[in-house]
């Protein structure tokens, strides 16, 4: 690359050697649209990349999730009714896909081959700025919701991609015991909200909020985009600015994410999941218990919390998952988090009964007093840190590094932090063995678990029919 501070119209921000990950990366902002840019350089050829948008939902009618769907759908340059599916059976790609979180929806590609995966990065390109959806109200009705019957004596029913998607996420307890998990400890956010759609509720989207949707959120001045691998830079930055965003000016958009104001004390809550009409209910409720931490940009304590959640929590020897499989809460102990800005997460005990929420929140509570009071084992604290360090290396083990880094980045770069902390761990895993000889993790469980006022204690609740009565 030139020796440059603007080339194609981006201007160098930041440039950093990340030995952690051996590459060279880029921070850039397009001087037009205000677009921002990552590069990450190095001798992989698995090239990656990627582009998202900042898509915070105002409600659960599933819009970003309909929106993911239906730009992948046809567009100014590739007009065939599904581009996507075209890819999947004609590509040379190593990966292709396009993911719904709670506040942010991406595009990632990989490829070892150059032809394709300038292709691959132009299909995206253009599907995400110019897709068919204004001019093609079906793709909405055929992703999103429409209604569908066949004789006049039958009952209108919703049909849809996305709809039927749902529909069979939220039959099953774990999906609406998380998204009831994120709701119960972030309200008065958007995290209170199913960004996927919860199914009663994506038939209240008209076509024309989906679009004002598109308009708002899917524009430069609101996307991060990424590059990886032994990519030809200088080409990558001509490509992006001369076919796509020098159509564009910068515009102000509000996709700013609010956090959650703390509980001055701890919610109990209770709400239900559906079990088939005339199913048995009992043993069949869910529990949870968990706490609000820290924010996502605080990597010290981020990685705390992983590795407290492994030896407190999840692991077979995890104290706490012990004392609650030996009190028969429940047929099994398991984690569980959140997705987003803050970071909230804790236990639950699944197949078990409502009546028994008082004793889960005791044994928790109890177990976390001896822990602090007798210590945590540093064995285990060690193992689990060194686990955390293999993981982070190996990119779990993920075939394609590239795509796996654009969503770390994305962990702290949607929330207009650094992008690169993500990629300095090395000293920070150092930090925290050290701190491994003190009573810097006791403290914190007391902290962040134990004294913790933004707290829930719920009970999901199994209710035989429930969604057949909310389909009358």
């Amino acid at each position: 690359m030139k020796n440059t501070k603007s080339l194609h119209g981006f201007k160098l921000i930041h440039e950093e050697y990340l030995k952690d990950i051996d590459s060279i990366a880029k921070i850039f902002l397009h001087e037009k649209s205000h677009a921002r840019l990552l590069s990450l350089e190095n001798d992989d050829d698995n090239k990656s990349f990627g582009i998202g948008f900042r898509t915070p939902p105002k409600n659960s009618t599933g819009v970003a999730h309909i929106l993911e769907h239906t730009v992948l759908n046809g567009s100014r340059k590739f007009k065939t009714r599904e581009p996507f599916m075209d890819l999947l059976k004609g590509s040379l790609q190593t990966f292709l896909n396009a993911m719904t979180f709670s506040d942010k929806t991406i595009y990632p590609i990989a490829s070892r081959n150059l032809k394709d995966f300038h292709n691959l990065m132009d299909v995206y390109l253009d599907a995400v700025f110019f897709p068919k959806i204004y001019d093609t109200k079906e793709i909405f009705l055929q992703e999103g919701w429409h209604y569908e019957i066949f004789e006049k004596d039958e009952d209108i029913r919703y049909k849809g991609v996305v709809y039927n998607e749902m529909r069979g996420a939220y039959s099953s307890p774990n999906s609406v015991m998380y998204h009831e998990f994120a709701k119960g400890l972030f309200p008065d956010t958007i995290y209170g909200n199913e960004s996927g759609g919860e199914p009663y509720t994506i038939p209240e989207l008209s076509y024309e909020e989906f679009l004002d949707f598109h308009r708002k959120f899917y524009h430069p001045s609101n996307s991060y985009i990424y590059l990886y691998g032994n990519i030809d830079l200088e080409k990558e930055l001509e490509f992006i600015n001369d076919e796509y965003l020098q159509n564009f000016d910068y515009i102000e958009v509000d996709s700013s994410i609010e956090t959650q104001t703390p509980f001055k004390e701890k919610r109990v809550l209770e709400t239900e999941y559906s079990l088939a009409t005339g199913e048995d209910a009992e043993n069949k409720d869910y529990l949870i218990y968990g706490t609000r931490t820290c924010e996502k940009s605080d990597l010290l304590e981020a990685y705390t919390n992983d590795i407290l959640l492994n030896v407190l929590f999840s692991d077979d020897s995890a104290p706490v998952k012990l004392a609650l499989l030996e009190k028969g809460i429940g047929e099994d102990i398991v984690d569980i988090s959140t997705d987003g800005k803050e970071v909230g997460f804790g236990i639950a005990a699944i197949n078990t009964s409502r009546d028994k929420l008082e004793e889960f929140n005791d044994i928790i509570e109890e177990t976390l007093r001896k822990v602090i009071k007798e210590g945590i084992d540093k064995d285990h604290l060690l193992a689990t840190i060194n686990r955390k360090a293999f993981s982070l290396k190996e990119n779990n083990n993920f075939p394609t590094p590239g795509v796996i880094y654009m969503i770390q980045a994305l962990d702290t770069w949607l929330y207009d932090e650094d992008p690169l902390i993500q990629f300095r761990y090395e000293n920070l895993l150092d930090e925290l063995k050290e701190k491994v000889d003190t009573d810097y993790y006791e403290r914190y469980v007391e902290e962040k678990f134990l004294n913790n006022n933004h707290k829930v204690l719920m009970s999901l609740n199994a209710s035989p029919g429930l969604n057949n009565k909310k389909d009358e």
